[in-house]
């Protein structure tokens, strides 16, 4: 029986402009307002009475969710909230009538009605607007970088050919300054092309070469790298490398996230401190961490960087791979970066199909892992 209160109900949510829906436990579709309609392009003849998850046809990383992996059946069987904000680097879209998707938020939440069955609440918000302003800001963003690369790789290149006293011998303090601003230039060339992976990953521009790849000489490149840092902060590092190759992977990718990673550990360890690096083949199905969350999804290489050095505060773990996101304990101490590493090498490893997780204990240390499997899923 509708009740006055639930006519009420229903002329107010058809006045809001985020698409809601009201359904049983079965997942039977009860209420769709004007919103939701407009947004799938469906009439409420089509819609009530139907199955939630038959209608909804939701996808996630472009790729149709499951039914029973849905957030619809996940608040059904828990009971608990849903919202897909919480599911960093995940996106959900949702397919309209004429087969065309776009980005939506999603919250889901149990939902009692004293006068029939309980059951689930679903809000859908239309994310297109903000992608489009998004997308200009990259585009932007990413053609500034592109301009200030070339002036600054002429600057190395020209501060470079002074340094080697080619054109004339310089006495030391010239050669202090030199080297300074040598320094200094390559943070900004470090800089830019940090911006430049950022717009590529946020454009979705990234661009998998799919070649085999042969991981050891990579690992043993970005340690090689690095040994200047490594010989001012006086660190310890110690290797066990196995020769492992990837036969459908991306060796420029894969260089990116170890050489952010490796830099992470190095910045953020006490002068004569301890990192390490392991590099061992994994096979299809094993499982990779104790909570038996990440499992092999193909036969692979696995990577892990352990150092001694200040770790993550608990509070800060769920943004670690946040874009600009610093941890609190860190921004006292005199290093270099703005917070878009691991930011970008979440990212490439989805491209890859692999997959990135860390643990740390404040104080004493982090330890990162990177799976990268032989062929991406």
């Amino acid at each position: 029986m509708t009740t006055d209160a639930d006519t009420s109900l229903n002329v107010l949510l058809d006045y809001i402009t985020d698409g809601v829906i009201f359904a049983r436990q079965d997942g039977e579709i009860t209420f769709v307002n004007i919103a939701c309609l407009q947004l799938l392009g469906l009439s409420r003849q089509q819609i009530i009475g139907t199955k939630i998850d038959e209608t909804i046809l939701l996808q996630r990383d472009r790729s149709l969710v499951e039914i029973d992996k849905t957030p619809f059946q996940q608040v059904i069987r828990t009971g608990k909230l849903f919202n897909s904000d919480q599911e960093l680097g995940v996106k959900y879209e949702i397919a309209r009538s004429d087969r065309s998707v776009f980005p939506a938020q999603l919250h889901v939440f149990p939902f009692a009605h004293p006068e029939a069955e309980n059951g689930i609440a679903v809000i859908i918000n239309d994310k297109s607007s903000d992608e489009r302003i998004e997308d200009a800001k990259s585009e932007f963003v990413a053609l500034i970088s592109h301009q200030l690369r070339t002036p600054v790789s002429i600057i190395s290149w020209y501060v470079e050919k002074l340094m080697h006293q080619r054109k004339g011998s310089l006495n030391n303090r010239q050669l202090e300054y030199l080297k300074e601003v040598y320094r200094s230039n390559r943070r900004i060339i470090d800089l830019v092309q940090s911006v430049i992976n950022v717009s590529r990953t946020d454009l979705r521009k990234l661009k998998h070469k799919h070649e085999s790849v042969d991981v050891k000489p990579i690992v043993e490149k970005v340690i090689h790298d690095s040994d200047e840092l490594i010989e001012e902060r006086m660190l310890e590092i110690s290797t066990k490398l196995d020769r492992i190759t990837l036969r459908d992977s991306d060796a420029e990718l894969i260089q990116v996230i170890c050489r952010n990673v490796l830099s992470n550990a190095l910045h953020y360890t006490e002068e004569g401190g301890k990192v390490s690096l392991r590099l061992e083949p994994v096979k299809s199905g094993t499982t990779l961490d104790p909570d038996a969350s990440v499992i092999a999804t193909a036969d692979g290489a696995l990577l892990t960087i352990s150092d001694t050095g200040v770790g993550i505060p608990d509070e800060e773990k769920n943004r670690i791979f946040n874009k600009l996101h610093r941890g609190s304990n860190v921004l006292a101490l005199d290093v270099n970066g703005i917070g878009l590493g691991l930011y970008i090498s979440e990212a490439f490893m989805r491209v890859l199909g692999g997959h990135i997780w860390f643990e740390s204990e404040l104080r004493n240390g982090t330890t990162f892992y990177l799976y990268f499997p032989e062929t991406a899923k």
